[in-house]
Order: C-alpha cells, then sequence, then structure tokens
C-alpha cells in the first residue's frame, strides 16, 4: 500500500482527519515532498491499526497518524470510531 503522508498532531473533524503533513507528493513535474503544513482529508473511508500506527483510506489517499493532537486528538479519533466499530477495523 502506497502512503500519501505521514500526519502528525491529527484531530478528527466529522469524518476527516486534521493534522500536519510530511513527506506529502507535491502536484508538479518533479514529484518533491512537503513538510509542515496543514491538511484536512476528505471523508475517512476506513480506518485500520498496523502495529502501533493508525492508517486511513480516504477518497485521495492512504495516511499514517504518526500522533495525535494533545488534549482530545486521540479522543476524537475513537469517538469517530465508537459508532459503527466494525466498520473501521
Amino acid at each position: 500500500m502506497v502512503i500519501t503522508a505521514f500526519i502528525s498532531e491529527a484531530v478528527i473533524i466529522e469524518d476527516r482527519c486534521l493534522g500536519v503533513f510530511f513527506d506529502h507528493l507535491q502536484e508538479d513535474e518533479v514529484n518533491r515532498t512537503a513538510n509542515g503544513g496543514i491538511i484536512c482529508t476528505t471523508k475517512i473511508q476506513r480506518a485500520w491499526k498496523e502495529g502501533r500506527f493508525w492508517l486511513l483510506e480516504t477518497g485521495e489517499g492512504n495516511y499514517l497518524i504518526g500522533s495525535f493532537k494533545r488534549g482530545g486528538g486521540r479522543r476524537s479519533f475513537i469517538e469517530m470510531l465508537q459508532p459503527d466499530e466494525a466498520r473501521w477495523l
């Protein structure tokens, strides 16, 4: 599976992930990577755990969550999983 970008300081807002991205391929002729920008993914379609990391599948790619934002990032993720936990894992 190809990882589109790594996300740190992740927080879930509705059904999207907001955070700081790293190693995201830019849409240019030399395929440069970008680091340290803010990303808001498209709708999360699936979430699953690989080792100690969570992976997210969206319509635009696959993201690896490296860390959650302090003070509610992990809680927002768990709240997203709870309504229909079987769908995510």
